[in-house]
């Protein structure tokens, strides 16, 4: 497969993974939020991605299957996200409140095969990439996330909002299946020799053990950050419509800005450089965003700096992903090493999650516990601009989890000194 060719698999994979993912993560909560279910709720859908961050102990087996055969590429990376959109119109035919449980062991199958997907994928671009092209390669990565964000966030609330849960699902079995079509054309070939591929090898590596904790210090106080984030919003009085225009833009847009800003960050000031840069930044933004939450209690205050630490997000998923792969060059199984790293982003999306969903749910049972603010919908969305104030004990758990950002950003930025020699 040449490099071109890489890259459109790689943002197509990634585009149909974050429709699933960032629907799941940010959208679902929101909507849990609206039905007026507890937050513990959201914490048993970040459960739900247990396997998604746990591929690494069943990668030995794919990674095998995709080097034994010629069309087993082929037929993962066309077979399982395909199988994705086609649950999809399942997950429609079931209510979220009476299925719920249902829903959440479909999610379960859902979160394995996009696991397969991604761990063929990465194996393959460490591969038949070349150091340089791993930052190109991990920047379409984070453009075509920044796109599945849009699509698994904004319009997924959007329609939700309008139309329900079950066209909700239907719009986005659509869109995963239109993004599938060109998975199909591409010609796929593995030069690659067999080699079993054993997770055993990689557990007694010390160095892979000491690579993965840097990377969870790197990236667990941005998905802390944002894991509610859609929910706060919707807490704060904002209509689902507009949590989704306001997600999707947190999110999707700030990963598409990142991409393109972040790549000629690095080229001016260096790998190293910009990743200190960056989580200096991260503790200073974490620090005044728990401030303000106890302070000046500014929604505007809110806005700015969740976008922010969104574009702090795409920046790390840059940086991470460029290290585990450069790190991974030189192993004959860099599929089953690189999926060990990888555990680092899906422990910190799940850990944090969970850690996330129970700090507000101490503080808050539901939804109606709020104290009563005025409604933002489409029309007064003007408000964001003048409105303050946020019932007490919102804020007490939205400071908890913010401060708690700022300490893990700064262990992140000690934690740095190991990666000084990445150019």
């Amino acid at each position: 497969m040449n490099i071109k060719q890489l890259y459109i698999l790689s943002f197509c994979v990634y585009l149909i993974v974050s429709i699933f993912t960032f629907m799941l993560y940010t959208a679902l909560p929101a909507m849990i939020a609206k039905e007026g279910l507890s937050p513990q709720y959201s914490g048993l859908v970040f459960m739900s991605m247990l396997p998604f961050m746990l591929s690494f102990f069943y990668s030995g087996f794919i990674e095998s299957f995709r080097k034994r055969k010629k069309s087993a590429l082929k037929i993962l990376m066309c077979g399982c996200n395909l199988a994705l959109g086609l649950l999809y119109f399942l997950i429609a035919f079931l209510d979220l409140i009476n299925d719920f449980y249902i829903i959440l062991g479909i999610f379960v199958i859902m979160n394995i095969l996009c696991s397969c997907s991604i761990v063929c994928l990465n194996g393959v671009g460490i591969e038949q990439s070349n150091r340089n092209q791993k930052i190109t390669l991990n920047t379409i990565m984070l453009l075509a996330s920044g796109l599945g964000g849009a699509i698994g966030i904004i319009l997924s609330l959007i329609i939700y909002d309008k139309f329900g849960f079950r066209i909700c699902n239907i719009f986005l079995g659509f869109s995963i299946l239109i993004s599938c079509l060109p998975l199909f054309r591409l010609y796929y070939v593995d030069s690659i020799k067999f080699i079993p591929q054993k997770i055993l090898n990689t557990l007694k590596s010390k160095k892979s053990w000491k690579n993965i904790l840097s990377l969870i210090l790197l990236i667990f106080p941005l998905v802390l950050n944002n894991s509610m984030s859609s929910t706060l919003l919707i807490y704060l009085g904002f209509e689902v419509s507009v949590v989704g225009i306001l997600s999707g833009i947190l999110s999707s847009l700030a990963l598409v800005i990142a991409s393109p800003l972040m790549y000629s960050f690095i080229r001016f000031c260096g790998f190293y450089n910009a990743l200190k840069i960056t989580l200096i930044f991260e503790v200073l933004l974490f620090t005044f965003m728990a401030l303000n939450m106890v302070l000046w209690q500014s929604h505007l205050y809110i806005i700015i700096t969740l976008f922010l630490a969104s574009l702090c997000f795409g920046a790390q998923f840059i940086f991470c992903y460029t290290l585990g792969m450069r790190w991974c060059e030189d192993s004959s199984q860099s599929g089953v090493d690189f999926s060990f790293l990888r555990m680092s982003e899906n422990a910190g999306f799940i850990i944090a999650g969970i850690i996330a969903s129970q700090i507000v749910g101490i503080f808050v049972a539901n939804i109606n516990d709020i104290k009563s603010l005025d409604s933002i919908n489409l029309s007064s969305i003007s408000l964001i601009f003048t409105h303050k104030g946020i019932d007490n004990n919102l804020s007490k758990a939205y400071f908890y989890i913010f401060i708690l950002s700022a300490i893990f950003a700064l262990l992140g930025l000690i934690s740095i000194k190991g990666v000084k020699n990445e150019k």
